[in-house]
């Protein structure tokens, strides 16, 4: 029963030992790291990079001698330019990319304000939500929108400053409970 309880004391010291030591400590974390850990880490900072590099060289060529503030304003007023000429051009697409955008970024917050590690993120829910935004939220609302204003300006001519009141009645009671 002694030696028992002095085995049980040399184990426990010898662990305390192994988890004091910076180096076991590292070794466990990098044993740690999975696949997954590393495959979502490279998705997601190279679509950062792919993503920040085209915000930003927006004006690259123009932007030579300017002061911090006028790149600050010159870049986001040139993206939104180009963003408007792009809607104008095809508006289903890009509000469909941009309602995909919105969904994948939304579904990857909610998964982290789950506790789950970049290791963890389920790529096939992120993958679900990007087509429900790309696909059916979008477009769906892109036509949604574009017959309401049409319904409301053209059958009902209700065109009063005071109009959005039933548009907003009738968005809330039939299009909000969908989505």
């Amino acid at each position: 029963m002694r030696a028992d309880i002095a085995k049980n004391e040399v184990d426990v010291s010898a662990n305390d030992a192994a988890l004091d030591d910076p180096i076991m400590e590292v070794a466990k974390g990098a044993r740690a790291m999975d696949v997954n850990a590393i495959i979502n880490s490279a998705i997601l900072v190279g679509i950062s990079v792919a993503v920040l590099s085209r915000f930003a060289g927006i004006d690259s060529d123009l932007m030579r001698g300017w002061t911090p503030t006028e790149v600050a304003y010159r870049v986001s007023m040139d993206n939104w330019y180009s963003y408007s000429a792009v809607l104008q051009a095809s508006p289903v697409s890009t509000k469909a990319f941009t309602s995909g955008t919105v969904y994948t970024i939304g579904d990857i917050i909610a998964q982290r304000t789950e506790g789950r590690g970049i290791g963890e993120l389920d790529r096939m829910r992120i993958l679900r939500s990007m087509i429900a935004g790309f696909v059916g939220h979008g477009p769906m609302s892109h036509l949604w929108y574009e017959d309401s204003e049409y319904f409301f300006d053209n059958v009902l001519r209700l065109t009063a400053w005071w109009s959005f009141i039933p548009k907003v009645i009738l968005d809330q009671t039939f299009w909000g409970p969908i989505w």
